[in-house]
């Protein structure tokens, strides 16, 4: 009976103990933990289909809804979310919820944490696309985040989706000081071999880009594509920088070492993108490639008081088999067009001028010069990009010339923005 007794107690003490450790870790007051996230999967375009949650996270590897294409059933995308934190030994990523690495002593980072079990989707009333709200939290409560995600329901720019998140003041504790604000994603592009990828940048973009690898297999995985984009309330985001999942992930058991990521970040020069060393696109379909993780740093340095809210943005872009780098370049591009054209992070873009695409102030033939050049001939696209955005429908495509030229020679609609 004493036995029993001790017994009892033990598994008492024990889930006392694990019901302390997760109340701590959270920090969250009337939030869910992990276990209880569930994916929104209504999330779509017309070609396209990627599960969100409400802690920022995305795919979580569910193949199918991980940035999964229809046509081939291909996915590309492992997971993605945010990074927030001041220092290395305060970080908070990851929610772990399929047996991704867990915080340890020497590896103390903590999670993101849901404000409710699900996000909210709408896809009636929005002209032109679905979106899905949620919110989150910081390890500690002291940063909130809202997050959006939206997708285009017309088929020109279905190899997009759209992240805003709005970071301000949590519950706990003072003023936050030195935060950095970073979105990483694990791109898996199907390959040959693996999901080794090829990495390669365009920071006139602020872009960072992986493709898949081509050694003679069924299909040209070479022509495959994926590709982040970031956007910031202050209009320049930080840099960016794709790093080999040997070396930053695998050795924590698929989490970032804190003292590496942070230092990555820490010492980030502003406006630099750089590739994963030895594993730059060559451009070409053969050659050494390997498994890699892509980082946006969207922002560092900020303080977040009561009065305080960030904006920042990211546009997740790809391309399937049989697409092209110039193809993966205009779906960033009308990702940032659609978040100029209504407003997402606000202060991330100078006022546009439809149908200006040349940018010298007044509406001529040359900007439909401009835009059949950027469209066919891979000339510089129009700045800011909503410029070319000719026709109001939220993507800048060759309607846009087309609606131009009828504008200038044959007295149609002047450009306007909607």
């Amino acid at each position: 009976m004493n036995n029993r007794s001790s017994a009892l107690r033990l598994i008492l003490l024990c889930l006392l103990f694990l019901t302390l450790a997760m109340t701590v870790d959270a920090g969250v007051t009337g939030g869910t933990t992990r276990a209880d996230l569930l994916p929104e999967r209504g999330l779509r375009t017309s070609c396209l289909r990627m599960d969100v949650y409400p802690t920022s996270q995305v795919s979580l590897y569910a193949p199918g809804y991980a940035f999964s294409y229809f046509s081939d059933q291909s996915d590309y995308l492992y997971d993605g979310y945010l990074v927030l934190g001041n220092s290395a030994d305060n970080l908070s990523y990851s929610t772990a919820i399929r047996g991704t690495g867990i915080p340890t002593p020497s590896n103390p980072f903590g999670y993101l944490w849901p404000d409710s079990e699900a996000m909210t989707i709408d896809s009636v009333s929005p002209t032109g696309h679905r979106v899905a709200a949620g919110k989150g939290y910081n390890r500690d409560s002291t940063i909130m985040f809202d997050v959006r995600w939206f997708a285009s329901k017309h088929p020109d720019t279905c190899d997009t989706f759209i992240g805003e998140f709005k970071i301000y003041k949590g519950p706990n504790g003072g003023t936050v000081t030195g935060l950095t604000i970073a979105y990483f994603a694990d791109w898996d592009v199907p390959s040959d071999s693996l999901n080794y990828n090829y990495s390669g940048v365009d920071p006139s973009r602020s872009m960072i880009y992986q493709r898949g690898a081509y050694t003679g297999g069924p299909n040209n995985n070479a022509s495959r594509y994926a590709a982040m984009g970031g956007l910031s309330y202050r209009r320049q985001i930080i840099g960016g920088f794709v790093l080999p999942s040997s070396v930053y992930i695998y050795p924590e058991g698929g989490v970032f070492e804190n003292d590496s990521i942070w230092n990555r970040m820490s010492i980030l020069q502003n406006g630099q993108f750089s590739t994963a060393p030895g594993s730059a696109d060559p451009g070409v379909g053969t050659g050494p490639a390997t498994d890699l993780v892509s980082v946006l740093v969207l922002d560092r340095n900020q303080t977040v008081d009561s009065n305080d809210t960030l904006y920042y943005g990211v546009v997740l872009a790809g391309q399937p088999v049989g697409g092209t780098l110039s193809g993966l370049k205009n779906a960033i591009d009308e990702g940032y067009a659609f978040c100029a054209n209504r407003n997402l992070v606000p202060g991330a873009f100078f006022e546009c001028y439809c149908g200006d695409c040349d940018g010298n102030g007044v509406i001529t033939i040359s900007d439909a010069v401009c835009m059949i050049c950027y469209i066919f001939a891979g000339c510089p696209p129009p700045t800011p990009i909503c410029n070319g955005d000719a026709n109001g429908t939220g993507t800048v495509g060759i309607s846009d010339a087309v609606y131009l030229i009828n504008h200038v020679f044959f007295g149609g609609p002047a450009p306007f923005c909607p």
